[in-house]
């Protein structure tokens, strides 16, 4: 019995290294860097298909993700926070004026953009306490000076959230 005809998106991007996604709705997407050969990123596909097949099932037999609803109340309430601190930090940490707005977002609890000078904070910041909603702007501010995760990114934070890894691990007991 052969397998069912899986379709395989090939979409190139500005980036270093490839990325294999498998999405819920049954999409598999390959990013891969302008200038890899497609056959290289086809190899690829092949040498990781039983991982693809896996995680398909895996998809298929779980739930649908649901996000936590945030009342209006909680909505304007963070709206009120985001607007004092991401202020309050921006001066602490010596940055120029930015832009930000709030957005549900399914996998991040915020995102930056260092070339517009804009941030974009998770909805579900809403249920989630006052010191990791901190962490957040704190993170996503960073981003402004460091565009990556690596060393310089880990010290700039702990100038002003020492403790960011326990409240990194803490926002990860927050369903998203």
């Amino acid at each position: 019995m052969s397998e069912p005809a899986i379709h395989i998106d090939f979409i190139r991007k500005p980036i270093r290294r490839m990325h294999l996604h498998v999405y819920p709705d049954g999409r598999v997407v390959v990013s891969m860097p302008w200038l890899m050969p497609k056959r290289m990123a086809e190899q690829f596909v092949q040498s990781q298909w039983d991982w693809v097949l896996t995680t398909m099932d895996k998809l298929q037999h779980q739930p649908p993700r649901v996000l936590p609803t945030v009342s209006k109340q909680q909505a304007d309430e963070l709206m009120a926070f985001l607007t004092e601190r991401v202020e309050y930090w921006r001066v602490v940490m010596n940055e120029q004026p930015v832009t930000w707005k709030v957005r549900n977002m399914k996998t991040q609890w915020g995102n930056c953009r260092p070339k517009m000078r804009r941030l974009t904070f998770n909805l579900q910041l809403a249920l989630v306490d006052n010191d990791l909603r901190d962490y957040i702007i704190v993170h996503e501010l960073s981003h402004l000076q460091v565009p990556n995760h690596g060393p310089l990114f880990k010290a700039r934070q702990a100038l002003f959230i020492p403790d960011w890894p326990a409240r990194r691990q803490r926002l990860k007991n927050y369903q998203r």
